[in-house]
């Protein structure tokens, strides 16, 4: 079977021929011209269904992706519980053996700002960010202005419906 790149380059090669015949279509031509047709439609059902099918295997990734995340969480929190649990009873007996390893706690400090608006201007790092302003560039480019450093792109996707 031909790639869709073949096909359409037999297309353009036939519709050049007619140009060059006047726009006169031979039989050879026409048949060519429905030969054509049918391998592009099919090659256009192929595309079609691997990418339906990829899609739906992307929605499926998706859902199971989010699923984990679920699990995970849940998980997370069944860990946090036990740890908080040991940590009680740790504090309660002291260190606990268990079987050849023993649960013991270990100091650590961590910094906690509860109100940053009244910190000293030397414990406060300032960090500045800038990024462009997409809607007032695509603004300006479409009311006919230029930006330096920017430009209008056009991008095509494809749409796939119902055929009447």
């Amino acid at each position: 079977m031909k790639t869709l790149h073949e096909i359409t380059g037999a297309g353009l090669a036939l519709y050049r021929m007619i140009d060059e015949a006047g726009g006169e279509i031979t039989e050879e031509m026409g048949a060519a011209l429905d030969l054509n047709d049918r391998d592009l439609e099919e090659k256009v059902i192929g595309y079609l269904e691997v990418i339906g099918s990829r899609e739906a295997l992307i929605d499926r990734i998706s859902e199971e992706v989010r699923r984990l995340g679920v699990v995970k969480a849940s998980a997370c929190s069944t860990v946090d519980y036990l740890k908080a649990r040991l940590l009680m009873a740790h504090e309660t007996f002291g260190d606990l053996p268990a079987g050849l390893r023993v649960v013991k706690t270990r100091i650590s400090q961590a910094v906690n700002v509860t109100d940053a608006n009244i910190l000293p201007d030397e414990y406060i790092r300032k960090t500045t960010t800038t990024v462009p302003d997409k809607k007032a560039i695509g603004d300006a480019l479409k009311s006919g202005g230029t930006v330096a450093g920017a430009c209008l792109c056009e991008h095509k996707t494809i749409s796939v419906g119902v055929r009447k």
